[in-house]
């Protein structure tokens, strides 16, 4: 029998947005798919960063509230998890790289390098593409009263009826996110079974890669779901 997943859900912040209701149809749906579902009305759950380390998904249904940073941070920290640690990926480290000779270890060096600078470039996209998208949502969505004031206008409701479908675009590009990097943290998280340490660095790169053009396509997907422009 395989082992039931945890998943935490943490509900609150403007009852406008029926943060109570969001959570319960989230915790019926991960039900469905085998989750075991804790809800919380306060955010001193994420206090617990050894109960978070054991989680298998949080789901925030949070808005229009402040976070502590001692809570961001354990959220951070778990986030952080999806490294690769090469030294536990690869058993026996220390002494296949004493076994090479210097050909191979120049190698791996230079391999290293290429690789180390080419992730780090990468990690600045990811973080423009993810950063910028979550300004986009906060732009889009301060901006709402002007555009939704024209649905009741026969001659512009056009207007807004294009700003419903990019609102949506946004929020399902934000969801596309989420589930790359998840994703993502699975593949990092099993690399290199094989033990071969070259094949450890490039396909740590190759998954990097992939996310990083998965982050970009989001948008035009989105944009694509909902016929927005």
């Amino acid at each position: 029998m395989s082992e039931t997943k945890k998943a935490l859900i943490f509900q609150g912040g403007w009852d406008g947005h029926e943060p109570a209701l969001v959570a319960r149809r989230f915790k019926g749906m991960l039900e469905r798919h085998g989750y075991a579902c804790e809800v919380s009305d306060t955010q001193d759950v994420l206090a617990d960063a050894e109960k978070l380390m054991g989680l298998d998904l949080i789901v925030p249904c949070w808005t229009m509230g402040e976070i502590k940073s001692e809570y961001t941070g354990n959220i951070m920290v778990i986030i952080g998890n999806t490294s690769i640690d090469i030294t536990s990926v690869v058993t026996d480290l220390d002494n296949r790289l004493s076994g090479m000779d210097i050909g191979g270890l120049l190698g791996l060096w230079f391999q290293s390098l290429f690789v180390g600078l080419t992730m780090n470039i990468l990690s600045i996209c990811i973080m423009l593409v993810v950063y910028g998208r979550m300004i986009e949502i906060y732009l889009v969505t301060s901006l709402g009263p002007i555009p939704l004031a024209t649905i009741g206008n026969s001659e512009w409701r056009g207007m807004g009826q294009g700003y419903l479908k990019s609102l949506f675009a946004l929020g399902f590009q934000a969801f596309l996110i989420m589930v790359v990097t998840g994703i993502y943290a699975v593949l990092v998280q099993n690399i290199a079974i094989s033990g071969d340490v070259s094949m450890a660095i490039w396909e740590c790169m190759g998954y990097t890669v992939l996310l990083c053009f998965c982050l970009f396509k989001t948008g035009s997907i989105a944009k694509a779901v909902f016929a927005a422009h």
